[in-house]
């Protein structure tokens, strides 16, 4: 198993209401306190300045990946070895780092588990970027706690950025594919607005129930329709003939009951009843 890394709540403890705007941060919001219980151990240790370097370093990293502030790329998790070769900072600095940053009494840095398959390796490491949707593996379980071989992800979280949380996804969804999918579906909600951590969990126990072939064609559809709210693939495969359909509870809710049915489900306004 490899570790993956994730700077806890980054979007709300170092970003600021513009950079939740822009899709690549040239930049990083670090807080000027110092009286934090884990900022006093962290100077209390012999090598805390050290550690409190490599810890600014995974910070501008993490503010480039996708998902934000999760220290991986499309290939995996990053190593200590690869954030070395990104940053030129020495990996067993790195490994000292995330070993204290992670634990307790610290606790700047939350991490999962995933395959090792999942790894890449250092060599073929490519940039981190905000703009490559990511076909991030089940890493999903990534940016969580996850057991049992189920996987986790971030979730699309506040209108301007969201926290990094992470969400359970079964070992059934854990195609490049659907990732791909998952990733594009995140930055969608996020420019739509607010969607909660609860509504995002249960997309995703939907999904499994679905199949990654159906959810995949179901965030795509939805993502055309412009809504929130995801179709489901029973009624994509119910208006793929001609002819009106019954409406929907949400759909008597907004037309009233004359509007029994519509030609198909792109149509703005409800046919008149005969």
């Amino acid at each position: 198993m490899s570790i993956l890394y994730a700077i806890k709540d980054g979007a709300k403890r170092f970003e600021v209401s513009q950079s939740r705007k822009l899709k690549q941060l040239a930049w990083v919001a670090v807080p000027t306190e110092h009286d934090g219980l884990g900022f006093r151990r962290l100077m209390a240790m012999a090598d805390g300045i050290e550690i409190f370097g490599a810890w600014i370093l995974l910070l501008q990293v993490a503010a480039k990946c996708t998902p934000r502030w999760v220290l991986r790329d499309e290939t995996g998790p990053f190593s200590a070895e690869d954030l070395a070769l990104k940053t030129g900072c020495p990996a067993n600095v790195f490994t000292r780092a995330l070993e204290v940053l992670s634990s307790k009494e610290i606790a700047w840095i939350i991490t999962s588990t995933m395959p090792v398959s999942s790894q890449h390796p250092p060599s073929t490491l490519p940039a981190c970027s905000q703009n490559t949707t990511a076909t991030y593996r089940q890493t999903i379980q990534d940016e969580t706690n996850t057991t049992g071989g189920a996987t986790s992800i971030q979730h699309a979280g506040q209108k301007e950025g969201g926290d990094v949380d992470i969400l359970p996804i079964a070992d059934s969804l854990d195609t490049p594919e659907f990732l791909k999918a998952w990733s594009r579906w995140q930055s969608y909600s996020r420019d739509k607005g607010r969607v909660s951590l609860l509504t995002l969990e249960a997309q995703l126990q939907k999904f499994a129930e679905w199949g990654p072939a159906a959810s995949i064609k179901s965030i795509e559809e939805t993502i055309t329709r412009g809504w929130l709210k995801l179709v489901e693939p029973e009624t994509m495969a119910d208006e793929s003939h001609t002819g009106p359909r019954p409406l929907t509870p949400d759909e008597l809710k907004t037309w009233g009951p004359q509007g029994c049915a519509i030609s198909n489900a792109a149509a703005k306004e409800p046919e008149k009843c005969s």
